[in-house]
């Protein structure tokens, strides 16, 4: 959990750019959101679908272990700007 929270606060400090947030979900989803185990792949996702479930993870209306605290400092629109990053990704 402190790693995830660390990565985020760090990809937050770091500019903001997508790259730079992105690496707050590699560690789960895989680079470029290609999961390698069971957690889902985000790669190629419905861009409206992402935004809906990582806000809802974030807002606290989606039970989570982990995607609420991850997503916890992302503004409205770090979300989107993830959400069209991951759903250009094959």
């Amino acid at each position: 959990v402190g790693w995830a929270a660390n990565t985020t606060a760090r990809a937050r400090a770091g500019g903001g750019s997508v790259e730079t947030l992105a690496r707050a979900c590699d560690g789960c989803h895989g680079i470029d959101g290609h999961s390698p185990g069971a957690i889902p792949t985000i790669a190629g996702k419905d861009e409206d679908y992402l935004v809906r479930r990582m806000t809802q993870f974030r807002d606290g209306k989606r039970p989570s272990t982990m995607m609420g605290r991850v997503l916890k400092p992302f503004a409205d629109e770090d979300i989107e700007n993830l959400a069209r990053f991951y759903s250009t990704r094959k």
